[in-house]
């Protein structure tokens, strides 16, 4: 668990990062015990009825990817206890607010630490960002006022595609995820990892991948994008009826 204070804001990651990629009974107990009970405590903020907890979520939160399933069963279990939480404190007319930003694919140490039962050593998924990158979001998070923020193309285009087209993700993040997933360097048989201790030697800002990385990302209002798709798939449906209406005219 990590929480900061800025101000009247609560920042939760809402959990450590830990073993990313762990397929055996207990390393899947381990991570679920660590994301799940990870979340922050609010008790304190509840005591001041300005406050507004932020909190870092995933686009994974949205759809899950092979060879991450503890990882994403937790992010799925942050966001709807979000949600429930956010309409508990509705209910209660509550000043405490809530906020969630989702993150794409970010170069961390992570990869490095992870415990891994694949033949390759572990990589982020696609093109990561810089944790810089996501530190100045959650700092703008901080001092916006919406409910969710999406960061990057990403997040965008893997939170939407999945509400459009579910099975279509199901089958090409299986054809290209587990490979996508891995570098072309084995695995280390016996390769130390933090699920039962640190790894201090490892521990830095960055990962392995800032070849890359991106240095920027754009950060927008979930709402504000669900909207716009919706207006531009209104807008794309009529253009596609009228120029039917034309041709058939002819």
């Amino acid at each position: 668990m990590d929480q900061r204070r800025h101000g009247n804001r609560f920042l939760d990651r809402g959990g450590h990062q830990s073993s990313g990629i762990s397929t055996s009974d207990r390393g899947h107990l381990s991570w679920l015990r660590v994301w799940h009970h990870g979340g922050v405590e609010i008790d304190a903020a509840t005591s001041a009825r300005s406050h507004h907890p932020d909190r870092v979520g995933s686009a994974l939160a949205y759809r899950g990817i092979p060879l991450q399933a503890a990882y994403c069963g937790a992010k799925h279990a942050i966001r709807g206890f979000t949600n429930s939480l956010r309409t508990e404190l509705l209910h209660e007319k509550s000043g405490i607010t809530v906020s969630i930003v989702e993150l794409p694919a970010v170069n961390t140490p992570q990869f490095d630490l992870a415990r891994a039962h694949i033949p390759h050593t572990p990589r982020p998924m696609g093109n990561p960002v810089e944790p810089e990158v996501v530190a100045d979001a959650v700092f703008r998070v901080a001092l916006g006022s919406s409910r969710e923020y999406w960061l990057g193309l990403q997040t965008i285009l893997t939170i939407l595609g999945n509400s459009i087209a579910p099975g279509y993700l199901d089958r090409y993040l299986a054809r290209k995820a587990v490979a996508g997933q891995q570098t072309g360097t084995p695995l280390l048989a016996g390769r130390d990892d933090n699920l039962d201790h640190p790894v201090t030697a490892l521990h830095r800002t960055r990962g392995s991948f800032s070849e890359g990385s991106s240095q920027h990302a754009p950060l927008v209002e979930a709402e504000f994008a669900r909207s716009a798709t919706i207006i531009i798939g209104a807008a794309a449906c009529f253009a596609a009826g009228a120029a039917a209406r034309r041709w058939i005219s002819k």
